[in-house]
């Protein structure tokens, strides 16, 4: 941030100071500042600049950065009157006096950014602040910095839904709110864009040029960490696609990674071969309990016998496995 004082500003020889607080406003971009003395009036408006990168312009864009300030009963208002030069990257706002001073989005998707596995689907939104000054021009959330448009549509934006992505669907895309379902694979190029357009708009909230905001969606495969045990084994490993052949590790020295191969999505058989001077193995089927969409566990049931100097043994396998989804990149 930039502080700019013009000549005849002041009548008197004043201390600044500038300090970096935490930025609370909705939609708020990096640090906040307190500009000192607070409340110091000066006969000729300063200049606040704030420096924007490109990482800020994620699921926004230039024409919809503002500047806030915060008043005594601590509430945030928006300036309607602000200057955005692109090619410096600045935004400078004109001020009388001095308070806390905040950099944010007025306009923005979210999520911004977000990880989904395939076919998963999210939620996604436009979302913005009141602009106008007078009465509504604040709002009254404390430590926030306006009134939050959960639905824009319902609010006199002068905007109208118009989203696309290159990849998955979008259901209802000429609302405001909508629900994106990631694609049933991996894409490629991935992460996905999700974007909205607007119209031209002759009114002061949307440029009179088309805008796009934007949004990127990874998309990862859907990946699982298994978990459990039956007796003196215990189950650890990641299952990157239950539909294809996988293997799971465990704890015991004496038996192989036992092996999974699906019949269908929600069953299959699996086994293991004993080792380290036994011989024999174990087999059996199992069953993937959960929702189509979530899986919960593996239920696997069947025997095994093993062989040592020339005594067998043996007996049933009822193992019980979990199944929790993983958040990251599967990496089998």
């Amino acid at each position: 941030m930039t502080l700019t004082v013009p000549q005849n500003a002041l009548t008197e020889t004043v201390a600044f100071s500038i300090q970096p607080i935490t930025n609370k406003s909705e939609g708020g971009l990096g640090l906040a500042y307190r500009l000192e003395p607070n409340g110091q009036t000066f006969a000729t408006p300063v200049e606040i600049t704030f420096k924007y990168t490109n990482g800020d312009l994620e699921g926004t864009a230039a024409e919809f950065l503002g500047a806030a300030y915060q008043d005594r009963e601590r509430r945030w208002n928006i300036l309607n009157s602000i200057h955005v030069d692109r090619p410096s990257g600045t935004l400078t706002a004109s001020t009388n006096h001095f308070t806390d001073w905040a950099f944010l989005k007025t306009l923005y998707i979210l999520p911004q950014k977000a990880t989904l596995r395939v076919g998963e689907s999210l939620e996604m939104e436009l979302r913005g602040c009141e602009l106008r000054s007078g009465f509504g021009g604040w709002l009254y959330r404390k430590d926030s910095t306006c009134w939050v448009r959960d639905r824009v549509e319902h609010n006199d934006w002068p905007i109208r839904g118009n989203w696309f992505t290159d990849n998955g669907s979008i259901d209802e895309p000429s609302k405001i709110r909508i629900r994106y379902t990631a694609p049933p694979t991996k894409p490629n190029p991935n992460p996905v864009t999700v974007s909205l357009t607007s119209d031209p708009a002759a009114e002061d909230r949307v440029p009179s040029h088309r805008v796009m905001w934007t949004s990127q969606i990874t998309i990862i495969d859907r990946g699982y960490r298994a978990s459990g045990g039956g007796g003196e084994v215990v189950f650890s490993g990641d299952i990157c696609d239950l539909e294809k052949d996988f293997t799971i590790k465990h704890n015991h020295p004496f038996i192989t990674p036992y092996k999974f191969v699906p019949s269908s999505p929600t069953e299959g058989t699996w086994s293991f071969s004993w080792q380290n001077g036994f011989t024999g193995g174990g087999a059996g089927k199992y069953t993937i309990t959960g929702t189509d969409t979530e899986k919960t566990g593996i239920e696997l049931t069947g025997g095994n016998s093993k062989t040592l100097h020339g005594k067998t043994s043996g007996g049933p396998v009822d193992i019980h496995l979990d199944l929790v989804p993983l958040d990251k990149e599967c990496k089998p």
